[in-house]
């Protein structure tokens, strides 16, 4: 991992982030799957609303909560 994505990932962890995954680095969805025991996501937040919002929409557990803001350019 980089320098800076884990100096990131830090500072998200002692803020209070119970986890932190960096799309960059880390399996997504293997990382969510052993984060909630199979279960999925109970919230999930992308900024971007780009191409890989089907990837995030597929990892939200079944009536939970995907939340889009922002804009894809």
């Amino acid at each position: 991992m980089r320098r800076r994505a884990w100096s990131r990932r830090s500072g998200r962890i002692r803020t209070g982030a119970a986890h932190v995954i960096a799309t960059d680095h880390d399996d997504l969805a293997g990382r969510v799957k052993d984060i909630t025991g199979g279960e999925g996501a109970r919230i999930v937040f992308d900024s971007i609303g780009g191409p890989g919002l089907t990837r995030l929409a597929q990892l939200v557990a079944r009536d939970n909560t995907l939340i889009v803001y922002g804009r894809h350019r």
